[in-house]
């Protein structure tokens, strides 16, 4: 098996893949105060922008593509010593050996470009929550539109 976000940031050689390609589609998001519960297959740049408008703030992961299951996946950020996902990562629901699992960002095992996933057997990640912190709304919009 082959699990796929949006596919963004893949490249496959020429010939035929003897495996079963699995597209995550779900992208549910849910808000409750500061948190978030989103599922993997949500676009980032959605999620940043629709909580943008509801004054929370994940202005720092734009720009970046693909979506939330791929950032957690790969630790997306912006450089060394910027802001990574993980920073907002409370919880990670995954479909792991046979079983759904929920992991705590500590047991996520992330780190510069790096998460548990990664060294997993065919993770299938399905659903994050996250604590995004408050500000005015226009003024992270604003910080959007100047990236």
């Amino acid at each position: 098996m082959l699990a796929l976000g949006a596919g963004s940031n893949t490249i496959f050689a020429d010939g035929v893949i003897e495996a079963l390609v699995v597209r995550a589609a779900a992208n549910g998001i849910e808000v409750s105060g500061d948190t978030v519960r989103v599922e993997a297959g949500a676009s980032l740049a959605t999620v940043v922008t629709h909580l943008a408008k509801r004054g929370l703030d994940l202005s720092t992961l734009t720009g970046i593509p693909g979506t939330v299951g791929g950032a957690i996946f790969g630790n997306a950020g912006q450089g060394p010593q910027g802001m990574w996902i993980d920073h907002f990562v409370q919880t990670v629901t995954v479909f792991l050996e046979g079983e759904w699992k929920t992991l705590s960002r500590e047991e996520c095992g992330f780190g510069y470009r790096e998460s548990v996933f990664k060294k997993l057997q065919q993770p299938l990640l399905w659903k994050a929550t996250l604590s995004v912190h408050s500000r005015r709304a226009q003024d992270i919009e604003q910080d959007i539109g100047a990236l």
